[in-house]
């Protein structure tokens, strides 16, 4: 009998596999577990409302944590920093800050209502934007993004978990995929206001007019969003709600003992090198090689990054969910091709070619890069136990976030500085060129290694058929 179908005959039992997370019970259980019609029935009305008031959520929080990139420029002149500060500023502080407290406010998600995470995250991070107008120099600047940084990182967990308890498994990677256009939105966004603010009212208006926003949606949230039963849409799931007690350190044990969660996370956080490259400085890139105005940088990266990379994001998640049919190995292999297509696409667009192909190429990167969102995220939220979804989570983003900052942003201005005195203003393209070839090819290491591992691993919670099989559950 297989490990779904025992759950009818082993009420408040602990789940036959894995074996760790059988010790652990709850009083809560029956009442929280979800009915067979909850997981097979699809998304309701009510689950696309919520998906849409998420998705504007995250675009907010990029769109504040990414204005940074298009405001570079004037901010290195009216504040006399470097490169590798700016580097420092927007890349290393802030995901020190972001990841370090993305894995307890994860553990808040997990056992707090998460509406009320979200919703005091959102307001959090719009206050800190909004100060950031104020600011008399570099620290004072400092100090306020890293509480962007604290606030932001309330924000996926609490997303993730419930999307994965509105959206079953074979609408999940789409509904993911479509949160996920918030950051190509936001970036795109906060290019497009960000530029066009700083060119006509200075670069400090920029902040104070994205910050407003974020307050009053943070209010609205909290009224409007409903929480659903953890595990609504899993009652296939063979952990049933024996987890919901766990210890954080029984929990971690076993979520690092998945090889395909250890390296699709090491390829997302890798490919996250390249991305964050790319989203924090193609701006100053472009006005110094190309001699573009920051308006026009801001309108046409915001028109790249929410056309095209938007278009990649749902692309990714439709065509993943096609893929989980024929089992989720298809899916990491599908994020495997779609990385190493990307490299030569972006080391191309860094190797001085004119700037009307330079853009086709940069678009073609971020379409392309894209494509992991909303596939990475849903396998994720299948392998962790329904207690566990915002630490698994939280772990995700500590591992992207940390690398990212320090080999992306980071890195890219102290290799910018490096090369500056034989380079001249063409150094930055030569160091963002070598970053994306050397982390792009390394992430699609990882994701090949993923797809050879993840059908065992979701077997220790699906059952025999899950994950390599052409008819998984539905």
């Amino acid at each position: 009998m297989r490990a779904w179908e025992r759950q009818d005959t082993q009420e408040g039992a602990g789940p036959p596999s894995p074996r760790d997370l059988g010790s652990a019970s709850s009083p809560r259980g029956t009442a929280e577990r979800p009915s067979a019609r909850d997981a097979s029935s699809r998304a309701g009305p009510l689950a696309w409302f919520t998906l849409a008031l998420l998705t504007l959520t995250y675009v907010i929080a990029y769109t504040d944590r990414q204005v940074l990139g298009i405001l570079v420029q004037p901010i290195k002149r009216e504040l006399h920093v470097s490169d590798t500060a700016l580097g420092f500023l927007g890349g290393t502080t802030f995901a020190l800050f972001y990841a370090s407290l993305g894995v307890p406010l994860a553990r808040l998600a997990d056992h707090l209502p998460r509406r009320s995470v979200l919703s005091a995250a959102l307001a959090a991070w719009s206050v800190m934007t909004g100060l950031t107008a104020l600011v008399g120099n570099f620290w004072q600047l400092l100090v306020l993004r890293i509480g962007v940084a604290v606030g932001e990182a309330g924000c996926n967990p609490s997303a993730h978990s419930l999307i994965a308890d509105y959206f079953p498994v074979r609408q999940r990677a789409t509904a993911l995929s479509l949160y996920g256009l918030g950051l190509p939105f936001g970036i795109g966004f906060g290019m497009l206001i960000g530029g066009l603010t700083a060119q006509h009212f200075g670069w400090r208006a920029a902040f104070l007019f994205l910050g407003a926003p974020g307050l009053v949606f943070a209010l609205v949230l909290r009224l409007v969003l409903r929480e659903p039963r953890r595990g609504l849409s899993d009652a296939h799931r063979a952990d049933g709600h024996a987890d919901e007690n766990m210890p954080i350190r029984q929990l971690l044990s076993y979520l690092l003992s998945l090889r395909s969660y250890v390296h699709m996370t090491a390829g997302v956080s890798l490919q996250a090198v390249a991305m964050t490259a790319a989203s924090m400085w193609n701006p100053a890139f472009l006005m110094r090689s190309y001699h573009m105005s920051i308006g026009a940088v801001g309108v046409t990266l915001a028109l790249i990054q929410c056309l095209v990379g938007g278009s990649g994001a749902l692309a990714g998640g439709v065509l993943s969910d096609r893929l989980q049919r024929l089992g989720a190995s298809r899916q990491l292999v599908l994020l495997a091709v779609a990385s190493i297509v990307a490299c030569p696409v972006a080391f191309a667009a860094y190797s001085g070619l004119p700037a009307p192909t330079v853009l086709a190429l940069i678009a073609g990167a971020v379409f392309l890069q894209n494509i992991q969102y909303g596939t990475s995220t849903s396998l994720s939220t299948r392998l962790a136990p329904l207690r566990g979804r915002g630490l698994i989570t939280g772990l995700s983003l500590f591992t992207s976030n940390l690398l990212a900052a320090l080999l992306g942003a980071q890195l890219v201005g102290f290799m910018s500085d490096l090369l500056q005195p034989s380079r001249g203003v063409d150094s930055l393209r030569y160091a963002m060129g070598g970053t994306a070839a050397v982390f792009l090819t390394w992430a699609t290491a990882h994701y090949l290694l993923a797809a050879r591992a993840v059908g065992d691993d979701l077997k220790r919670f699906e059952g025999p058929g899950a994950g390599t099989s052409g008819k998984p559950y539905h």
